[in-house]
């Protein structure tokens, strides 16, 4: 019976067991491990991908138009609540979607809590324009924002360079683990938003005042 009870409960978790019946063995749990990055974006799930790609850009790129007018609250808002609230709801209600289109694990408790970090950096914000904090504020905020993004830029960096080391491929990335483009566009997008958005800063004295 006991057999009968230890060979019934082992589908229902999901690994094998070794010759005793105590513990996982290795290659067992890597492959349940790799199964959880084995997903495809549907058509509609990459449209929508796109969709909010495209909107944190183009909220993005008017947060600098308006900086290069001089209005560098407006300048400061628009950077915080795009790279950061924009991103943040994608890491909580499309964390699936963006995981697979980056190629990387899907379901991980290190997006979902990434994801609350960005929520609590845009709530930030929009608690200091309503207190009506000085300029000296928002601008700390907008460079914290813009620095994380510069170094999460490296961090896709590496992952591209050092999976293409691997030969394309990573434990956790299950299925061949290509090299996806998405992370070279990037680390291009955060070098052009760091060329774009040091005249605004410097104009508005966040370097020297």
């Amino acid at each position: 019976k006991e057999g009968g009870m230890a060979g019934s409960l082992e589908p229902l978790v999901g690994v094998d067991t070794t010759s005793n019946g105590n513990a996982p063995s290795s290659s067992s749990s890597s492959s349940y491990t790799s199964s959880r990055s084995l997903r495809v974006n549907t058509p509609m799930e990459e449209r929508l991908v796109k969709a909010v790609e495209l909107l944190r850009i183009t909220v993005c790129a008017v947060g600098i138009g308006y900086g290069y007018y001089g209005s560098y609250r407006v300048f400061a808002s628009l950077i915080v609540f795009s790279l950061s609230g924009i991103t943040g709801m994608e890491s909580l209600f499309m964390a699936d979607m963006a995981a697979t289109d980056k190629k990387w694990p899907v379901g991980t408790p290190q997006q979902r809590q990434g994801g609350l970090h960005f929520i609590a950096v845009a709530g930030t914000m929009a608690y200091l324009l309503w207190v009506g904090a000085d300029d000296q504020s928002l601008c700390a905020m907008a460079i914290s924002v813009l620095s994380f993004i510069c170094l999460s830029s490296i961090n896709h960096l590496h992952h591209n360079l050092s999976a293409r080391g691997r030969g394309g491929g990573g434990e956790e990335e299950g299925a061949g683990a290509e090299v996806a483009s998405v992370h070279y566009c990037r680390f291009a997008g955060a070098l052009s938003l760091v060329v774009a958005c040091v005249p605004v800063l410097t104009s508005w004295h966040a370097f020297g005042r």
